[in-house]
């Protein structure tokens, strides 16, 4: 098995590594599994990435963004025979044998319920910080949130959102 993940800082990415290190390793059936960490979310650094796979995997596990050059980087790894599963957030339109990660829509919508909830009724503006737009699960997640404010809490609103790219310093500037 190959994982390609965008792991930078990211502590998530740290830990989701480790633990699929950890579980595989415990796997009769899994003879290798290797992770992949790559330099950024770009296309590019997928690609410099993959153009290293074995043709002998038997899956590949991604995190990857949304976008068309992402898509035909996967779609070759499927022409190449090789079982590919998403991870976290999901790339629409890529030929994935599944999607493996929660709804992030759902997310989006719990968290905005938890938010309204906790300020009992107060009226305020909110700003929201967000990873990444460019990952659909992120992009979910900030609809998901939005939605159930207007539905749920017109007395809030959301006056801006911050696109940290995944750097949790940036969030406290």
């Amino acid at each position: 098995l190959e994982f390609f993940l965008p792991i930078g800082s990211n502590a998530f990415m740290v830990d989701l590594a480790n633990h699929i290190e950890d579980y595989a390793a415990r796997l009769p059936l899994v003879a290798s599994c290797r992770i992949h960490k790559l330099a950024g979310i770009s296309p590019n650094a997928l690609q410099a990435a993959v153009e290293n796979l074995s043709l002998k995997a038997n899956g590949v596990g991604v995190i990857a963004i949304d976008h068309p050059r992402t898509r035909n980087i996967l779609r070759e790894i499927v022409e190449a025979g090789i079982r590919l599963v998403t991870l976290v957030s999901d790339v629409p339109g890529a030929p994935r044998s599944a999607y493996v990660g929660i709804d992030n829509r759902v997310a989006g919508r719990t968290a905005a319920l938890l938010m309204g909830r906790f300020l009992g009724g107060r009226t305020g503006h909110l700003a929201m910080v967000v990873g990444s737009r460019s990952y659909r699960g992120h992009e979910e997640r900030e609809m998901g949130f939005r939605s159930v404010l207007g539905e749920e809490f017109p007395n809030l609103t959301v006056t801006s959102a911050v696109e940290i790219n995944d750097e949790p310093d940036i969030s406290y500037t």
